[in-house]
């Protein structure tokens, strides 16, 4: 399959919202409450994801001209990690994961981290991850993973 990992651009606001929140409701639902879920409906709506484009950068995976996934970079932080179920188990995780790992890299950066909800840390450890502790969140206990990037 061949999948693009590009910049977020103003305009898509609304097919990554709707994509963040597929994510939410099919996949994450299981392991949320509804206040949690909410929560980050809320936080990943067309206005929210505008809003997070201007405190660091968001990256979409694009199928032809179809959004199949994102991700955000801040600084060395791999956020909001989401992949339409439709394309999961296809690579599309693994590339956004391994694109912002890559920049992250370039900037200067020696690890990437990143916050793992309990259905996600396996997938994580497969690509290199390592625990480091249980955190508590708005969206419930997520596992702190940490990542050693090839100096």
């Amino acid at each position: 399959m061949s999948i693009r990992i590009v910049k977020f651009k103003k305009g898509d606001e609304r097919k990554v919202a709707n994509l963040c929140k597929k994510c939410i409701m099919e996949i994450d639902r299981k392991s949320l409450t509804k206040k949690q879920a909410e929560y980050l409906i809320h936080e990943f709506s067309p206005k929210g994801i505008v809003r997070l484009s201007k405190l660091a950068t968001v990256y979409v995976a694009k199928k032809t001209d179809k959004i199949i996934g994102t991700t955000t970079l801040f600084n060395n932080q791999v956020k909001g990690v989401f992949v339409n179920p439709d394309y999961q188990n296809q690579g599309v995780g693994t590339k956004m994961i391994e694109h912002v790992e890559n920049i992250a890299e370039k900037s200067g950066h020696n690890f990437t981290f990143l916050n793992a909800g309990n259905f996600a840390v396996k997938f994580c450890k497969k690509l290199g991850y390592k625990k480091i502790k249980q955190v508590d969140s708005l969206t419930g206990k997520l596992t702190l993973m940490k990542k050693k990037l090839p100096a």
